[in-house]
């Protein structure tokens, strides 16, 4: 989520976690609902240092965010843990689920930056996108072309 919104997201809602339970209330149209979940999440997430949240829940969450509130309020989800990536712990980024994400949330930084005019940030995170996965495997190479256009 959100590359891939599958149904089965709705049976995995049952009140345990505020981000499955928000992109649930998303999929069936209940934004008061996703809302709700989403500032429950903000709330747990505010005692953690920013360098040890997960890109793998991050990223979804900001792109919910977008959808409810706004680029602005999506960037700044994104923001303190994209702007402390070098004082992360390395095992965050061990798996190919959390990479691949963390790579992902940076494509999606580059394109809020974009949608809110500012052409600094979308080249900073565009030229990362294209950095990691310039050669990356073909089905995701409209996102690099489309990155590298952006880091211009």
């Amino acid at each position: 989520f959100p590359e891939h919104q599958l149904p089965s997201v709705s049976a995995l809602a049952d009140g345990t976690s505020p981000l499955i339970d928000a992109d649930a209330a998303f999929l069936r149209g209940d934004t008061v609902s996703a809302r709700s979940q989403l500032r429950q999440l903000r709330a747990s997430g505010a005692r953690n240092s920013p360098a040890d949240l997960t890109v793998d829940q991050l990223y979804p969450q900001a792109w919910l965010v977008a959808v409810l509130e706004g680029p602005d309020s999506a960037a700044a989800t994104l923001n303190p843990t994209l702007d402390v990536l070098a004082r992360s712990p390395p095992s965050l980024y061990t798996e190919a689920f959390r990479a691949g994400t963390l790579v992902r949330a940076m494509a999606f930084r580059a394109d809020l930056a974009e949608r809110m005019g500012d052409r600094p940030a979308a080249r900073k995170w565009a030229a990362a996108v294209v950095a990691l996965w310039s050669d990356a495997d073909d089905f995701l190479q409209p996102l690099v072309k489309r990155m590298a256009a952006l880091a211009r």
